[in-house]
Parts: structure tokens; sequence; C-alpha cells
């Protein structure tokens, strides 16, 4: 008998009719109603509306991390944010698998993403500086045609290798951006490893039962607000609920074994031995070695900026590798650069550090993202990252990790450590000015900013984001809006690249009728106070404009400011008034702004200098302390009104 193919061609036809695609399951959908949209949450892009994380680890710590999330897209910049999901991994250690990816449109209508949309390769920033790195890659889910009231959901299975034997760790931020629902966070392991955990920055429910040879955790979260973002804040990290769970209770034992994995990396080959013997010959001092060495690591290895958690403990590569190579990602460079300062004869040691956000001592992890040199100095440690290759001859020091916890990696082991506050006065900069003033009323200034420590690394990173016509641009309409006639007639930078060499920016300005003639009396500003020809000036000026803050405000270090203008005046005045003085100290802060003159022989004067200091005296500003900056700010806005008022001798 002959089969009908009617059957076969209704079936096809179903498949292909719009109305006969698959729905959501009804749970699902009850969940993303109950969520609400942008009525309850008009500061939110999306809600994560379920978020569960399962995690076994085994005795020998390796673990399996299982996620299921659901996330409702409340708006178009949810949509944009949300088309991918990345999910970053070392091929040595782990793997990512994605078992499940789908959008669910807001009538229910579920659309499956295509195994062509789930890729797998290296890493897009390895990718971008042809770098062939293999093993850092990342797998990445697209979702096609987001629309807003649509949702997401995927799961994802993340296997990992243990980094150091019998250890298990993690820390997990649990609020981000935009709103939980729930969240929620199960462990299992050995009891023979015993999990030790810790809540950061809010309350949790926990639950803990113990079952055969395995413990069991479990934490909840529900309805976790969102982190509204606030200019200059600290990381999430630092302010968001987090948890970290730990089976090391001894930061000393994961800096040893650390250690017998970099131990054996930190050697000088013959080509490295005949490099560091061309860079230090005839250098007799300690300190001009070591700015050698780093100066040559810093501006010969390209640094592979590859941000990834536990990234610092995984295995580098042999120092001799990065320096046939030329690039590296942060442990490679660290391990590169001790080597060298050894063979130099300067004992060096590789320290982990996260430059972003606070390292919690009190649970021991294998969160630390970045990897930068300590040479010892006597009782105490100097810090210098060498994958900068802003570092100059004035920023030998890593001074945006002052106060910050690190970890030593020494044979042996090392417990967490402090490192030394670094004072304000280390990142100065400096704005120098040297104003004539014509008999007929015009201005003219040459003014040169320059800095030491953090402030030259500022200096240097703007010259190297732009060309020298864009940055005279820049530097003619900000003058011209704060002085209105002012003309940038000349403009200059040193070389970002020449690493001996101080970043400093050089102006020459010319003002006409820049005085207001009153009969008998001159009227004037000062150029830099009424300029603000201060980049960090402009800088606190703009992250201060917020009435109150939530959270903390990251400087980046310990910084100040000094100002410097010498106004020479034409011959046949004195001085009726100056400005006020105008001193300050509070908190971290202190500041002042003060005018002098320089009279000459005959009583009349000859100059006068305006001086301008602002000192900040720690790299992260509490919501109290932000609100001393804003006084303090007003404090220097009112130091700027004041004029200079001079009166015409007769004759």
């Amino acid at each position: 008998m002959r089969k009908s193919l009617i059957p076969g061609m209704v079936a096809v036809l179903l498949l292909a009719c719009p109305g006969a695609a698959q729905q959501a399951p009804q749970d699902i959908l009850v969940l993303l109603a109950e969520a609400g949209g942008t009525d309850e949450y008009p500061d939110a892009n999306t809600i994560t509306v379920r978020n569960i994380v399962d995690i076994e680890y085994e005795s020998s710590g390796a673990f399996e991390l299982r996620t299921h999330e659901l996330v409702k897209l409340l708006t178009i910049k949810g949509c944009k944010d949300s088309r991918e999901a990345k999910f970053p991994y070392h091929r040595r250690y782990g793997s990512v698998e994605i078992p499940m990816a789908r959008v669910i449109k807001s009538d229910g209508t579920i659309v499956r993403v295509d195994e062509d949309d789930i890729t797998d390769g290296t890493m897009a920033m390895v990718a971008r500086m042809n770098i062939f790195e293999t093993d850092l890659r990342e797998r990445v889910v697209t979702f096609p045609n987001l629309e807003p009231g649509d949702a997401i959901e995927y799961e994802m299975i993340l296997r990992f290798t243990p980094l150091i034997k019998h250890h298990f760790s993690q820390e997990m931020r649990l609020q981000g951006g935009d709103p939980v629902e729930y969240v929620e966070v199960r462990i299992t392991g050995p009891k023979k490893m015993p999990l030790h955990y810790k809540i950061y920055n809010g309350d949790i429910d926990y639950s803990f039962r113990a079952e055969g040879r395995k413990n069991h955790h479990r934490w909840v979260a529900r309805d976790v607000e969102q982190i509204l973002p606030e200019t200059g804040m600290v990381s999430r990290s630092d302010v968001a609920l987090k948890l970290a769970v730990s089976t090391d209770t001894s930061w000393a034992s994961l800096s040893n074994y650390t250690w017998k994995r970099y131990g054996p990396k930190i050697k000088a080959n013959r080509r490295i031995k005949a490099k560091v013997k061309e860079l230090v010959d005839g250098i007799e001092t300690r300190g001009q070695r070591i700015r050698a060495i780093q100066h040559y690591v810093s501006g010969t290895v390209r640094y592979l900026g590859v941000a990834m958690d536990r990234g610092a403990f995984i295995e580098p590569h042999k120092a001799s590798y990065t320096f046939e190579k030329n690039y590296g990602v942060c442990r490679d460079v660290s391990v590169l650069t001790v080597a060298m300062l050894q063979e130099a004869g300067i004992p060096a040691e590789v320290v982990f550090v996260n430059p972003q956000k606070h390292t919690e001592p009190e649970i021991p992890t294998l969160s630390f993202m970045h990897a930068v040199v300590a040479i010892p100095e006597g009782s105490a440690y100097r810090y210098i990252d060498p994958t900068l290759i802003q570092n100059t001859a004035m920023v030998d020091d890593a001074h945006y990790i002052s106060d910050m916890n690190v970890l030593h990696v020494v044979e042996g082991g090392a417990d967490l450590r402090k490192v030394p506050h670094s004072s304000p006065e280390k990142s100065l900069g400096q704005t120098v000015a040297r104003s004539v003033l014509d008999a007929d009323g015009t201005l003219r200034s040459e003014v040169s900013i320059l800095g030491i420590g953090f402030y030259d690394l500022i200096l240097r990173l703007i010259a190297s984001s732009a060309n020298a016509g864009e940055m005279k641009l820049f530097w003619q309409e900000f003058l011209s809006g704060s002085l209105p006639g002012a003309e940038l007639v000349a403009f200059e930078t040193t070389d970002p690249s020449e690493l001996d060499t101080a970043m400093r920016y050089d102006f020459s300005v010319q003002v006409e009728d820049h005085v207001l003639d009153a009969e008998k009396y001159l009227l004037m500003p000062n150029l830099l106070a009424r300029t603000n020809l201060q980049i960090l000036n402009l800088m606190f000026k703009n992250l201060s404009e917020l009435p109150e803050r939530i959270y903390p405000m990251q400087l980046g270090a310990p910084m100040g400011f000094e100002e410097t203008e010498t106004l020479v005046l034409p011959p046949g005045y004195t001085v009726r008034s100056l400005p006020d003085k105008v001193a300050l100290t509070e908190g971290p802060f202190r500041m002042f702004a003060q005018y002098t003159p320089e009279m000459s022989d005959e009583g009349t004067v000859k100059s006068i200098t305006y001086k301008r200091r602002l000192l900040v005296d720690d790299r992260i500003l509490d919501p109290e302390e932000y609100r001393i900056l804003k006084r303090i700010m007003r404090e220097l806005e009112r130091s700027t009104k004041g004029e200079i008022v001079l009166v015409r001798n007769a004759g």
C-alpha cells in the first residue's frame, strides 16, 4: 500500500506556521509577569528574575559550576547590553558549556539560539592585538532580535580544574546595576574540606545540612535592589551584596603553593643575562638599575591586559618565553621583571593585587586579577608595575595600590600585607605660569603643566589618547570657555613614549583687553585662577557635581595639585586690594590660595605671585568626605572670583 504524504506535509506546515511556535512554560511566564516593568523600576534596563548557581567541588579542588539565569529586558539599552553573554575561561584549566540559550518573546513565544550563534574562540581582546595566545578563550552567546518586554534565559556549565590542589574558593557578587528578584547559591563539597564563608554589604538567608560524606550550603536573597551608578564611584564589588567562600583559612598557604608554580619560571637565560648586562653596565646606583630594567620591560613587552577572575593564580610563562615573544599578561611581565632584577643583583618578588576592588582579608580566595613587583627596601617594600607603559623616571612606584591588601608570592608563603600609604605629595600636579601685563592691557603668559607620580601617569595617558591638533583644540576651547578673549598662541607636549622624560604640557596664551580700566583703578583676574588650567582641579570639579553620594568615590591614588603664577605688572602701580587668603584643613583635605605682592624700592608693585594648592590624602572618599570636598570646591571657586585691584600712581 502506498503511504500517504498528507500527515508529513501537515506536520511540516504546522512547524512553519507561527501559531505553532513553542510557548514558554506557564511557571516562567508567571515569573516574568510578576517581575513588573519600568513602572516598578524606572531606573532599570533589565530585571534578573531568577539566578540559580549550583556548585559542587571535590577534595582535589576541582569544581563544576552550573548557572541558570532568567532576565527580563525593559529598555532598548537593556536589549543592547544583553545581546551577547560572554563567558571567559582558560583552556588549560577549564571549559564552558551552554546546554540551553533562548529568547522568550513578550507574547511567550520561544526563539532558541542557534548553534551558529554560540561561538568559542580566542578572546576578542587577544585577537585584536594579533597575539597568538589560544588558551585565553571565551564562549559567546548571541541572542537574536531582542526587544523591550522580551526575556533571555540560558544555562551555563563551567568546569574548572584546581589552580591550587585541595583548595576551592569563590567570590560572588549578588547585586548589580539592575534589580534582582531572586538569587540562590548552592554549594556542595566533601566534609573533610569544610567551607568557610562571609557575607558582605547586606544580609542573606543561609541554611546548611550534612548528608553522608558531603556538606550542603544554601544562600538565598530576594528583592535585591539595583546599584545606581555614580560618577567616579568605587567598584560595585566593594558596595554590593557579596558572598565569599573558601576551604582555606591561610593566605600564607596560597602564597607558598603559588611560589611553587612561579619560582621555577623566574630564571634568566643567556639572552636575558646579556640584556641585563647591557642595561645596567656602568650604572652604579641601585635606583637607576631598577629604573633601567623597569623602563625596558615597560617599553618593550606588550601588555596583554586581560582581566580574568583567578587570573593571577594561573601558571605564568617562563621569563625566557615572555622575553622572546615580547608580550604577556601581567603575571608573565612580572615574572620577567623579577628575573631581570635578580640578575642585576636586586632582590624582587611577584605580588598579587586587585587594582579596582578591595581584597577582603577574612576569606582567602583566588580572586586576584593583577600582578606587580615588590622590591625589598630595608623592612619595607617598594612596589612597581612593569605593565604600565606610561611609567617614567617620575613614576617609579605603583602609587595607585596605596593602602591596598596584596599577596606576596614567596617561598614558604606570606600573609596578606597592606601596602604603605602614599602621600599626596608623591602624586602632585603642578601648573607654573609667568604672565606679563603690557601697558595696553594685553596679558601674555607662558604656562607649563607637569607632575610626578600618579599625576604624571594621567598626563601621559591624556597625551597618548589624542594627536597634537586635537589636544590644542581641546585646550583652546577650554580657555575660551573660562576666559573669553583668551587665545592659545602655541601648545606642545613632550613625547609620552619617552620614559626617561617627565611629561609636560607647554602653553603660550595671550589675552587682549585683560584689564578693566576704571579711572585711576585697574581691575583684573589672574590667568590661572580664572581659567583653572589644572587637570586635577577640573576632575575634582566634575566629580563633585552630585548633591550627595550614596557610595564612596575613588580617586586612583592620594594626590593633589599646586598652581603658581607670577604676574609682572607695568611700572607705576600700587596694590589697592587683593583677593582674601583662603585656607582649610579638614579630613583628608588640605588647601589654600594666596596672593603675595613683590614691591620695588620706590614702593610700587613689581609683580604679584598667586599660589593655590589642594592635597587629598586618601584614594577613596566616603560620602561624608565627599561633602567636605564639595565645601572645598566652593572655597576654591570663591578664590577664583576675586580680582586684583591696582591704583595708578600720579604722573
